[in-house]
This record gives structure tokens, C-alpha cells and sequence, in this order.
């Protein structure tokens, strides 16, 4: 009987290895179809001030709009920062984040943007409005120039952060092993001089 029991426990848990360990090599070819993207960086100086501009696209998942289509908020970070090389480290200079939330309002049929910075909100009738009002950023100023010592060491980096974590609890384990909850962007590095 002990045999049989240690053989059925060595299954199960050879069974559920094997089950996580396909979860993560399951094709993801089509993952890149669901994303935050960083389309074009500007990099001037105004001023003395470094100021970014840049353009974004947002490709919500089925599941991610089926979410939103029934009242779940979606929120994403931009940030952007200034980085030095120092050596074969990275200094942060500055940093900063613009906090988006975008919800459905099913009562209006409206689409809601509202950044969570500068408090401002915006009411949109279709979704591809309400995601290009989140698409661009224009002449931020990031650093100013007497902050930074060595320009040609200097990269500003930005990157579209889907914050996972504020989604509903319940939704929250399948949304992180889920592929089509992967609406974050890679961090994409600009010099400041060229």
C-alpha cells in the first residue's frame, strides 16, 4: 500500500512539473500581438532642459479588453529616466512616472483616461481615442543640461509598465501566467548626444 501511495504522489508531482513546465514554453509567437510598444523617441534641448517627446501604441488581448468591456480598470506607468554609465554600472540620475488609468463606463458607453499626476480626466465614445490620448508624451522636460557631467555617457530610457498588480485579486494569478496579460513594454534607450 505505502508503495502505491509514494507512486501516485511521485505522478502527481512529476505531472504538475511537467504541466508548469509547458505553462512556460507554450508558443508565444503570437504574444507580441497583445503590447505597449515605443514607436519614436525625441531627444532636444530647450532651454537647458532635456526634453523627451515620444509615441507610444497600446494592442489590448481579448481577454484584457473582455475585462475592461466589464468595469476592470486598467492601468499603465510610463517611465522615463536619465541614466549615466559609469563604468560597467548604471547610475539613475532622475526618474519619472506618468500613471494612467483607463475604465469603461458601461452606463455612458464612454471610455475614461485619467492621468493620476495631474488629476485630469478624459471621456472618450471609442476605445482608439481613449488609448491614442495615452500614446504620446511632447517636449517633457526630463533633466536639466548642468545635471548632467559626461552627455556622451548618458541614455534617457523609457519604458510602459501594465501594472498587473492592480488588477481585481481574483483576476490577478491567471493574469500573471497569462500571455495575453503582457501589455508592458521592453525598457528602449536614446543617447542624449549622437
Amino acid at each position: 500500500m505505502r508503495v502505491c501511495v509514494k507512486n501516485n504522489l511521485r505522478n502527481y508531482c512529476l505531472f504538475t512539473v511537467l504541466w508548469v513546465f509547458c505553462l512556460f514554453l507554450s508558443p508565444t509567437s503570437y504574444a507580441d500581438d497583445y503590447h505597449a510598444r515605443i514607436n519614436n523617441v525625441k531627444v532636444s534641448v530647450v532651454n537647458d532642459y532635456y526634453l523627451v517627446s515620444a509615441h507610444f501604441t497600446y494592442q489590448l488581448s481579448p481577454e484584457a479588453l473582455e475585462a475592461l468591456q466589464n468595469g476592470v480598470p486598467l492601468f499603465w506607468t510610463i517611465r522615463i529616466k536619465a541614466e549615466q554609465q559609469v563604468f560597467f554600472l548604471a547610475n539613475t540620475l532622475i526618474e519619472h512616472n506618468i500613471h494612467y488609468q483607463l475604465r469603461y463606463h458601461a452606463l455612458l458607453n464612454m471610455y475614461r483616461v485619467n492621468n493620476e499626476e495631474t488629476g485630469e480626466t478624459f471621456n472618450f465614445s471609442q476605445l482608439a481615442n481613449a488609448l491614442a490620448s495615452i500614446s504620446h508624451i511632447k517636449a517633457l522636460p526630463v533633466i536639466a543640461q548642468h545635471a548632467v557631467s559626461t552627455p556622451a555617457t548618458t541614455t534617457i530610457k523609457i519604458k510602459i509598465l501594465f501594472n498587473l498588480d492592480a488588477l481585481p485579486l481574483p483576476l490577478r494569478p491567471f493574469a500573471h501566467l497569462n500571455h495575453q496579460w503582457s501589455l508592458s513594454s521592453n525598457w528602449t534607450s536614446w543617447p542624449l548626444t549622437k
